[in-house]
């Protein structure tokens, strides 16, 4: 069973371990995450990162099966007004899908009911 887990309700210590400080070099895109940097509703997305190191305070969300890491969502800064949301499957440095945040975006709406609570 797939567990989800969001910064703000708590993600295990053994899962923030094993992925900070981890690198994703060539990520390669989706075709949803390709078109998705041509419609963004802010505008079209330049230059999506094609390298992530994950950090203590960048990573969003993360699923699991089991003891797997199957996806981590990150938020990266993007420029002086956005951040950069990458949606990823770590095993494959593959995108499902990216987007940008406001960098003054802070998430009061997060639906609790969607993850896994510590």
């Amino acid at each position: 069973m797939n567990e989800l887990y969001h910064f703000e309700l708590g993600i295990p210590a053994n899962i923030i371990n094993a992925l900070v400080g981890k690198t994703y070099n060539g990520l390669t895109y989706s075709r949803h995450a390709q078109n998705a940097c041509l419609t963004d509703r802010y505008g079209i997305i330049n230059k999506p990162p094609f390298s992530v190191t994950l950090t203590q305070d960048n990573i969003i969300e993360v699923e699991t099966d089991g003891n797997i890491i199957i996806k981590v969502v990150a938020r990266l800064p993007y420029n002086s007004n956005y951040d950069v949301v990458i949606a990823f499957i770590p095993d494959r440095s593959f995108v499902k899908t990216v987007w940008l945040n406001s960098n003054r975006d802070l998430h009061y709406t997060l639906d609790e009911s969607k993850y896994t609570k510590i």
